[in-house]
């Protein structure tokens, strides 16, 4: 199974706030094969999926 922690933080944002996810299995596949896809890197991937989920608007996530 793969497994990676990403950095998600970018810089200069997110006022100095570290944010690090630990993914693995089909989760950490597809946000890999999305990353190459994309031409992103995975941490770039990841922080917009996260984004994505938890904004409000989008009607998932938390409300």
């Amino acid at each position: 199974m793969s497994e990676q922690e990403v950095n998600t933080s970018r810089p200069g944002g997110d006022a100095g706030i570290d944010m690090f996810v630990h993914l693995s299995g089909p989760l950490y596949d597809r946000l890999l094969h999305a990353a190459h896809r994309e031409r992103r890197t995975l941490a770039q991937v990841t922080r917009t999926a996260l984004d994505r989920y938890l904004t409000p608007s989008s009607g998932r996530g938390e409300s």
